[in-house]
């Protein structure tokens, strides 16, 4: 079968369409501690969704369904579809979660919509998860760049640098689980689960503060793309209500989507079970203060001995004193674990940007 590039379509809210995304994390920080929670993936019925056979896109039923913004990143184009926000879902429980939480209240999920209009961050409320931010696009392309398929084991690989040299030499590493922590729209773990979508088991997990992007922004955006893959491919002539139903039965048992603050998800006893080959993370250092708990789950859900994360993040964030070289002190102090930079970025129009690797000092794969 012919692998066809994954295009992603991001649900984006009209503000965002109609102005050029900002590319600069707010100077406010959030010490509030969010509880862990699961946002269920319901079953086909609870999905709106339909598709425009003038265009072949997939869309949710509260979707203005003509336009199609083109958003330019570097060379290439994302095509974004633009819709309003979905009205919070009354509370249930997916048939494939064990969770036994349920979704927020419609009054909650407003208030923090309500929020994002108006602001990028409000401490202990909102952080952030409803914009794209300037480093997801930088560690898309980096991952975009170094993902193959094993033809042996129809497998996902990525080409881990091994150092920091302008020209280093490159490991392959099988990856059969992702995390994505701070997602938000979930850039980068979503082109993992759109490249790997028919090669074997992979199982592709976003997390982020807020449960309201998980369950308004997130997963709409993952259902639309796997479904839009789908059509590219010409899987054949499927009845489109089936098509939602396969969809959403693959993502049941290959994805989750975690609410709450990095403290108490490591906390929490199942999610402590779970360890991931490969994390990934973007704009997530801009808090100095919570630089601790970020590494303490990173390094708690790395798959030992030759698990890495890729953290994409400005050097420094004027006004707060976060960014790479503070979280560079900290990972320096571990007995276990080190990082160094990847790729740089310097353009003379922002904050210097780089991308972290870290990665198990033990690792057979570098030594």
């Amino acid at each position: 079968m012919a692998r066809v590039a994954p295009n992603i379509v991001m649900r984006a809210s009209c503000e965002e369409l109609e102005s050029s995304p900002s590319f600069s994390r707010p100077s406010c920080s959030s010490s509030f501690c969010s509880p862990f929670r699961l946002v269920p993936l319901e079953n086909a019925d609870a999905y709106p969704i339909f598709k425009d056979h003038s265009t072949n896109l997939w869309f949710f039923s509260d979707c203005e369904t003509a336009p199609v913004f083109p958003l330019e990143i570097g060379s290439h184009t994302l095509p974004v579809v633009r819709c309003t926000k979905r009205q919070a879902s009354p509370s249930s429980t997916s048939s494939s979660s064990s969770s036994s939480f349920s979704s927020p209240q419609s009054t909650e999920a407003s208030a923090v919509l309500e929020v994002a209009q108006k602001t990028d961050l409000l401490k202990g409320v909102y952080e952030g998860g409803f914009k794209i931010w300037e480093c997801s696009v930088d560690l898309l392309l980096f991952v975009k760049e170094r993902l193959s398929i094993d033809p042996h084991s129809n497998s996902v690989v990525f080409s881990v640098p091994t150092s920091s040299a302008a020209d280093p030499v490159h490991v392959p590493l099988g990856i059969d689980s992702v995390l994505e922590l701070g997602c938000g729209i979930g850039l980068p773990a979503l082109f993992i689960l759109l490249f790997g979508l028919h090669t074997s088991p992979l199982s592709v997990h976003f997390q982020d503060y807020n449960f309201e992007v998980l369950e308004q922004q997130t997963i709409p955006t993952v259902v639309t793309n796997v479904l839009r893959l789908q059509n590219q491919e010409k899987l054949g002539d499927i009845d489109e209500k089936e098509e939602v139903f396969r969809t959403i039965k693959h993502l049941q048992s290959s994805s989750a989507f975690i609410a709450g603050d990095w403290a108490n998800i490591s906390a929490d006893q199942s999610f402590q079970k779970q360890s991931y080959k490969l994390i990934l993370a973007a704009e997530t250092l801009y808090n100095k203060e919570n630089h601790k708990d970020f590494f303490q789950i990173v390094k708690q859900s790395l798959r030992k001995p030759d698990g890495i994360a890729l953290i994409a993040s400005k050097v420094f964030y004027f006004g707060v004193g976060g960014g790479t070289n503070d979280f560079q002190k900290i990972v320096d102090q571990d007995q276990e674990m080190e990082c160094f930079p990847v790729k740089r970025f310097v353009d003379g129009q922002s904050n210097v940007r780089q991308i972290l690797l870290l990665r198990f000092r033990s690792s057979p794969s570098f030594s």
